[in-house]
């Protein structure tokens, strides 16, 4: 059994609809996934690195941020700021390559 892993998802519900919708329609408008069943979620690796993959949506678990390890809480919070546009990227750069040099 796969370790489980923590990641933030990179899309809105409303962004994967309307790009459903789009593909839908025939519009040749590109997108990293294009199903119903997966979506995109960047994950922190344990040196803190971010990849992003599209697994199914049948694997994922929501879990609230209180239940995260402590060592990882702040980080996962800025990831999850960062992909929703609320922390500047400079911000989030720094964070980043302090995490990786942990």
């Amino acid at each position: 059994m796969e370790e489980d892993k923590i990641g933030v998802i990179d899309i809105s519900k409303e962004d994967m609809e309307s790009d459903y919708e789009r593909v839908r329609n025939g519009n040749k408008k590109y997108c990293d996934y294009w199903d119903s069943t997966s979506t995109i979620v960047q994950y922190i690796e344990k040196d803190g690195r971010i990849i992003h993959s599209h697994p199914s949506l049948l694997f994922l678990k929501k879990v609230s941020r209180e239940k995260l390890p402590e060592k990882i809480r702040e980080y996962a919070s800025m990831v999850s700021d960062m992909v929703q546009g609320k922390c500047p990227l400079d911000f989030f750069i720094s964070a980043y390559e302090k995490k990786i040099k942990e």
